[in-house]
């Protein structure tokens, strides 16, 4: 008989991104945000990396905002800037905040991106191999200490007449949890590099960011199965 896991019990998203790549290297200042975020959230962490202006690497934050009893994390860059729920509510309203914060820098977003972690635990071993096709012929099971399984399809998500070109990317990952057997299942739809969004207001983002969302959100796998 198949084994059917039991989805309430075992299924926990604990981790959601929301990433925004800016369309050129912003040169500004970001000592607005810091005040901007002190203002509306008095119990905000805010913290100013000291990095030097002509440091090389656009990626690497310069203000990270810490919301301590949101459990959520909030970083800017000179070429990107990025939202971490580290649990499974998302607040929108903080979510707006951070968006209207970017558009209020005059930053075009050239690329989006959206990421769900779900963990799935104390799994029967047989429901993994179905998951993972790779240990099927894995004779020890006691013996795996890790698997992967990466899928990245290219998808088109239907906008009003103007269709939204993506990576749709799944990885399912086998480990071991306080010696059960548990997987984690890692989804990211993120725009093309080759497609160049070029958003300036709230609502064209947000707008996009529910289309890559809903997505995310798929049983890529069947996992329920």
């Amino acid at each position: 008989m198949p084994c059917i896991i039991n989805t309430h019990m075992n299924k926990e998203i604990n981790y959601t991104q929301v990433a925004l790549m800016y369309q050129i290297k912003f040169i500004g200042s970001f000592d607005g945000i810091l005040s901007s975020y002190v203002d509306r959230y008095p119990n905000a962490i805010t913290t100013k990396i000291p990095l030097p202006d002509d440091f090389p690497e656009d990626i690497i934050p310069r203000v990270e905002i810490r919301h301590a009893d949101l459990n959520i994390t909030v970083s800017f860059a000179k070429s990107r800037a990025d939202i971490f729920f580290n649990s499974s509510f998302v607040d929108r309203d903080v979510l707006k905040h951070f968006l209207e914060m970017v558009v209020n820098l005059g930053i075009t977003i050239g690329r989006l991106g959206f990421v769900q972690r779900t963990v799935y635990r104390e799994l029967d071993m047989q429901y993994v191999k179905r998951k993972l096709k790779v240990l099927e012929t894995t004779v020890e099971d006691s013996e795996i200490l890790e698997a992967l399984q990466r899928v990245n399809k290219k998808i088109s998500l239907e906008n009003g007449g103007n269709p939204v070109e993506c990576n749709n990317i799944a990885s399912l990952v086998f480990g071991r949890e306080n010696e059960k057997v548990a997987l984690l299942l890692e989804r990211d739809v993120n725009t093309l590099m080759t497609k160049n969004l070029s958003l300036k207001n709230y609502n064209d983002i947000n707008s996009i960011l529910d289309l890559l969302a809903k997505e995310a959100k798929n049983d890529f796998f069947d996992m329920a199965e």
